[in-house]
């Protein structure tokens, strides 16, 4: 059955750092040398720039997969309408051995206005397995705040896809608007054709807003 992401708005999603100003180290999936090797570059006069365009290339691709391909902490606030079961953001979400997943804490409020509300003691209640092996809320309307692990997904074609998102943003670099769709320019920062047709059927198919 598919399962439909009903988030309003992801309002907070930070990369290597939670909510809390807490620090999480993050380890990239794809090495500075391999990149390099991709790229068939041998001095190391643009190795930051390697290095900043393998971060850059994965968070697009995260992005556009809607999934984690790195193990990391995220703590996120979101809206959610109760009517169909919400979709955490990334994943897959961590499991421990029998199978509960991985998530800190839940906070919960009907409005702006309201205080947080902590819910974790219910976490039984308010998540169940999907499909995908990852984690749906099925609580009510209103705004959560919630904290959990994500695992990562592993194997060479993503560490392909990356490679191929780090050439084209290497070979373009500096070009601001490098696509022409229909009477619009599109800009570098997307993920490039080959790497959609490299990661086909990979994406969960989620809105991510």
């Amino acid at each position: 059955m598919i399962r439909h992401n009903n988030i309003k708005a992801v309002l907070t999603i930070n990369e290597g750092t939670l909510i809390s100003g807490t620090s999480y180290a993050i380890t990239e999936p794809l090495s500075l040398a391999d990149a390099k090797s991709f790229l068939r570059l041998t001095t190391s006069a643009s190795d930051t720039l390697i290095q900043s365009l393998i971060t850059g290339s994965r968070v697009l691709i995260e992005k556009y997969l809607n999934r984690s391909l790195i193990p990391r902490t995220l703590q996120i606030e979101c809206s959610h309408d109760g009517q169909y079961p919400l979709e955490l953001p990334y994943g897959p979400v961590t499991q421990t051995a029998t199978d509960v997943f991985n998530i800190t804490s839940v906070f919960y409020r009907f409005g702006d206005r309201q205080d947080w509300t902590d819910i974790t003691s219910n976490i039984n209640d308010l998540f169940e397995l999907t499909s995908l092996n990852n984690c749906s809320l099925i609580g009510n309307c209103g705004q959560y705040r919630i904290q959990y692990s994500c695992d990562a997904l592993q194997g060479e074609i993503f560490k392909t896809a990356i490679k191929q998102q780090v050439t084209f943003l290497y070979e373009n670099r500096g070009d601001e608007q490098i696509y022409q769709i229909g009477g619009s320019r599109m800009p570098s920062a997307i993920v490039c054709d080959i790497v959609k047709n490299t990661l086909a059927g990979q994406s969960r198919m989620t809105w991510l807003g």
